[in-house]
């Protein structure tokens, strides 16, 4: 019998969503494809949350979901990372901090207790394949980490949001749990919530200013595009901002939009909202794209995300993507 481990298919403090599963302890899909390291290592057993082992368990599961979703949507796997790693080291637990990132390098998750409540981002689905999605983007475009411009870095963050949406909807339990909370798809739940535990945590130690209510960020959101250099540097949580992760909500709104309309213009049921999850990610060999439906926008517009001629370059880089 093959060894099972367990899993928190969402978020820990996703509400109405699958119940933790039970699942084979997997496994890379084969071949000479861009996979991860990933440290400290554990055994396939069943492990209680907030340990090494749950958290090894937890990532990995998170990890491979998202390079089999990346699959799915665009035709292949990635050969390998940037800089032509073929494995990129992950970190589940690099130290005290309400925080995870991508810094070329590495995926570094962290752990930090605060008020009697300890979180580690690791177990998070959605942190993960945000920080996931981070590494993937810079595979194929390496040439946006490094632009100074809030509306790239801000489309960085939002592929990350972009990568947990696309990836929470390839399971079916999850579709129909969704389905079932909102069935048109207008109401918050707990697959357009992004990483709840990490935002309440950050909630109740900064203050409510700090993120959305029920999230780190919503997808389900009315944020429209302005010049953002013409927004303060920082704003609450419910206006939008002149930096990266606030902005980014202009970008996974849209992309949330286009979800729903294709959705909602089909038959009602999970397999349609499958289909309508896939058909917004334009899936095409090593492309990805999204169309931004959202006013200001007179007619739709479609952002296509192409293979970077530069992808390995040859200087590293200190910037780092923050899942905050």
């Amino acid at each position: 019998m093959a060894a099972t481990v367990t899993f928190v298919i969402n978020d820990p403090l996703a509400s109405g969503g699958p119940p933790i599963r039970s699942v084979s302890a997997g496994n890379y899909p084969p071949g000479d494809i861009a996979k991860f390291d990933i440290k400290p290592s554990a055994t396939p057993g069943k492990y209680d949350p907030l340990t090494p082992e749950f958290d090894y368990w937890q990532t990995k599961l998170a990890l491979i979901g998202g390079l089999r979703t990346w699959k799915t949507l665009t035709g292949s796997y990635l050969d390998r990372w940037w800089g032509n790693q073929s494995a990129l080291p992950v970190m589940t637990d690099a130290g005290d901090d309400l925080n995870a990132f991508y810094d070329r390098s590495s995926l570094q998750f962290f752990s930090h207790g605060f008020g009697g409540v300890t979180v580690h981002s690791a177990e998070s689905v959605d942190v993960v394949v945000h920080e996931q999605g981070h590494a993937l983007l810079d595979a194929i475009r390496s040439d946006f980490f490094d632009v100074p411009f809030i509306e790239v870095g801000a489309l960085h963050e939002a592929f990350g949001d972009c990568n947990a949406l696309l990836n929470a909807l390839e399971d079916r339990a999850t579709r129909d749990a969704v389905i079932a909370a909102s069935p048109d798809l207008s109401g918050f739940q707990f697959v357009e919530s992004l990483a709840e535990q990490l935002g309440d945590a950050i909630r109740r130690e900064y203050g409510p200013d700090s993120v959305e209510t029920g999230a780190l960020r919503h997808a389900l959101n009315t944020f429209r595009w302005v010049d953002p250099t013409g927004l303060p540097s920082w704003a609450p949580a419910d206006q939008l901002a002149g930096e990266v992760h606030s902005f980014a909500r202009v970008f996974v709104g849209a992309f949330y939009d286009t979800i729903r309309n294709i959705y909602t213009s089909g038959s009602s049921g999970q397999a349609n909202l499958r289909n309508a999850s896939r058909t917004a990610s334009f899936p095409g060999p090593s492309r990805t794209s999204f169309v931004a439906t959202r006013p200001p926008f007179r007619h739709p517009a479609t952002f296509r995300i192409q293979p970077s001629e530069r992808a390995w370059p040859a200087a590293g880089s200190p910037r780092r993507w923050s899942g905050r």
